[in-house]
């Protein structure tokens, strides 16, 4: 016969462990990436967009969030998703996540290379791996990248 109690007491441990680090999660980690997110990276594609638009004199560059974990530069034949994945956190306290980029263009949809930043939560500290080298180097290249584009139309 089987050792109920034992089983319970081991599925209670796991319970509370679980519960302590989706608490961690939600009230710590979570905030850290949205923000990184958010900032760091929706932010220098609006930056970087609304400066355009600014110097053009029309809003040729549209930008939109959609929700807490997606964005879309959009245009006439162009749009690009941008989706947040979940977060990953190591047992050295680095929180990771990924953005994957899928591009449409004309009805096709094409996957762009995935990007990840990493979060040290104690410090702070962010890291790309990213294409360019940084989320700036990554918008600008991307939007000349699109205005070279003969189809282009935003």
């Amino acid at each position: 016969m089987p050792n109920v109690e034992k089983l319970v007491e081991k599925f209670r441990q796991k319970l509370q462990i679980d519960q302590e680090i989706e608490k961690y999660k939600e009230e710590t980690v979570n905030p850290l990436v949205d923000r990184v997110f958010n900032i760091n990276f929706i932010g220098v594609f609006s930056n970087l967009a609304d400066e355009i638009n600014n110097k053009i004199g029309i809003k040729i560059i549209n930008i939109q969030p959609e929700g807490k974990s997606r964005f879309v530069v959009q245009g006439q034949h162009h749009r690009i998703y941008f989706q947040k994945s979940k977060v990953d956190i190591s047992p050295e306290g680095i929180a990771s996540t990924h953005v994957i980029p899928i591009y449409i263009w004309k009805g096709v949809t094409k996957h762009l290379g995935p990007i990840t930043f990493f979060i040290n939560v104690n410090s702070q500290e962010v890291k790309w791996n990213i294409p360019f080298e940084s989320p700036e180097n990554y918008s600008e290249i991307l939007f000349s990248k699109l205005v070279e584009d003969e189809d282009f139309f935003m």
